[in-house]
């Protein structure tokens, strides 16, 4: 068993491991924005080191069960923490653009489902992720424009 940032050192072994993954951008989130009163350049390092970090050990790491395993979960992170980060948004609307996340990252509709079946390696499994949380951010920010 790898407990690595891949896993988010263990957390993708649970049940239900994205969900939990991505609650724990939220919560990651929500407690930067507390604890900093500019928490930009915090969450913009914080997803760069895990992102880095963590496509370096999905690199070395080549020997994977299937082309996304259930047990990676720290691109359900990075998509949930930069979908936060475009979307700036309150502890509420975080909730709710944590179950739009999670419903798009399940269903993968068109483009990210062309997106998933393209690229089946180490990249294709952040990939997905990150174009969703970019997605579901946009069509926040977008929405707000109409409310």
């Amino acid at each position: 068993m790898k407990k690595n940032i891949t896993t988010l050192f263990g957390l993708g072994y649970l049940p239900f491991s994205a969900s939990l993954a991505s609650l724990a951008a939220l919560v990651v989130f929500v407690l930067v924005h507390i604890r900093f009163s500019d928490p930009g350049y915090i969450d913009a390092a914080l997803f760069i080191i895990v992102l880095a970090v963590g496509l370096y050990e999905l690199r070395r790491d080549k020997m994977f069960s299937s082309p996304d395993p259930h047990e990676i979960v720290v691109d359900e992170f990075l998509g949930m923490y930069l979908c936060l980060i475009i979307a700036a948004p309150t502890a509420l609307v975080g909730a709710g653009l944590f179950i739009i996340f999670r419903l798009l990252d399940v269903l993968k509709p068109w483009p990210i489902n062309t997106l998933d079946r393209a690229c089946k390696n180490w990249w294709g499994i952040v990939a997905d992720d990150i174009v969703i949380g970019i997605a579901v951010a946009l069509l926040w920010r977008v929405s707000t424009l109409f409310l």
